[in-house]
């Protein structure tokens, strides 16, 4: 874990080529292969610290559906209350409806006039998507949740809310209000309003899950990764139910992730993302989320020099072979980590660009195996 309680990852990545005199020698042929494999945790921060959040509140809420317990954010004392924050939002709503259309930053409700970047390319939230918003940052109890909640019915119970809803939300309270607008006639109709049935709990998971899937999804399909049909199992209809649905929505995590590092750390380093993604969505539909997946992504050999010198791996594997009328294998392990858990080590997390000009990287080296086959 680091300073920030992130848990700290890696990526695996390995490549060969043939003809080899030294090491780091550029690749001759034009054609090189790199296997990527994310490791634990969440490499470089890929996915937004805000996304984060709301990913891990969701999980949260849904094993509370087992255990009732829930593990809730801590925030500043001299922050407002989440009811102060839902009554400004609802009268934004109500004097301004257009206020937060086609928005280039998204307001996260922390604190007054505190803005993020969407990083995943969202440019405007709908009201349910507000609503878990303001619960995601602000809420520190079941008591907050509920309260947001009673805000939301009494508000719509004036007729005077109109708010946008996606039409491909299915969240059930997206569903019921729909529902009020094709059939109220008359704002007196209004005060019939409720809540759908079910638990608060529930409600909201329904709500995140659309929410966090829109997200992922948008990237995806703005950034021409992929089409709307090829993550059509990732986004399913209202009938699979919450645990499922969280389930599949793990596993987008996962195929975004690749995303995110392909398009953005690694994307100088290969020619073509496109068969990356396409093999993770195919390869996470019918797996569970688990952390050993390999991606095999087109190299550009010219630039696999300038990533390891740039980034300064923490392990190397190197294995040399020398074929003739016999066969000598030599693998040796370079690592910066001590091979014994009793040597002390600070822990590296550092690129070539963080070193000063007397500063130098050392390793601890390991032979791994040596052996000569002899051809008759």
């Amino acid at each position: 874990m680091d300073d920030d309680g992130i848990p700290k990852s890696s990526i695996t990545m390995e490549w060969e080529w043939p003809r080899v005199r030294e090491l780091l020698e550029t690749p001759t042929g034009q054609q090189c292969t790199l296997k990527v494999k994310k490791g634990k945790g969440e490499i470089l921060h890929t996915t937004p610290e805000r996304n984060l959040r709301e990913l891990e509140l969701l999980k949260s809420f849904i094993t509370a559906l087992s255990t009732d317990e829930i593990c809730w954010p801590t925030r500043d004392e001299n922050t407002q209350s989440v009811e102060e924050i839902m009554k400004i939002y609802l009268q934004d709503l109500k004097e301004n409806p257009v206020k937060y259309v086609n928005e280039k930053y998204v307001e996260t409700f922390e604190e007054v006039g505190h803005y993020e970047e969407d990083v995943l390319g969202r440019r405007f939230l709908d009201f349910t998507e507000r609503i878990w918003l303001i619960i995601a940052h602000n809420a520190t109890s079941y008591n907050d949740m509920n309260v947001v909640l009673k805000l939301v019915e009494e508000e719509f119970r004036t007729g005077h809310l109109q708010p946008m809803i996606y039409p491909d939300n299915t969240s059930s309270l997206a569903c019921k209000i729909r529902e009020f607008y094709l059939n109220a006639e008359t704002p007196g109709q209004w005060k019939e309003f409720s809540l759908p049935d079910g638990s608060s709990l529930e409600l909201l998971i329904g709500i995140a899950l659309d929410k966090i899937r829109r997200d992922f999804t948008t990237y995806l399909i703005d950034n021409s990764l992929c089409l709307g049909h090829q993550i059509s199992w990732y986004v399913p209809t209202k009938e699979v139910d919450l645990r499922d649905q969280a389930h599949r929505l793990q596993c987008l995590h996962h195929v975004l992730e690749l995303a995110l590092l392909t398009n953005g750390y690694l994307s100088r380093f290969i020619s073509s993302n496109l068969d990356v993604i396409k093999t993770a969505i195919l390869h996470y539909q019918s797996h569970h989320p688990d952390e050993e997946f390999t991606v095999i992504a087109p190299g550009i050999p010219k630039e696999l020099k300038t990533l390891c010198q740039r980034s300064i791996p923490i392990q190397w594997q190197v294995e040399l072979k020398e074929t003739g009328p016999r066969e000598n294998t030599l693998i040796v392990n370079l690592t910066r980590n001590p091979p014994f858990s009793h040597i002390s080590s600070p822990q590296f997390d550092t690129t070539a660009e963080d070193l000063q000009d007397d500063e130098f990287i050392s390793y601890y080296i390991t032979k791994v195996r040596q052996h000569s086959v002899r051809f008759l």
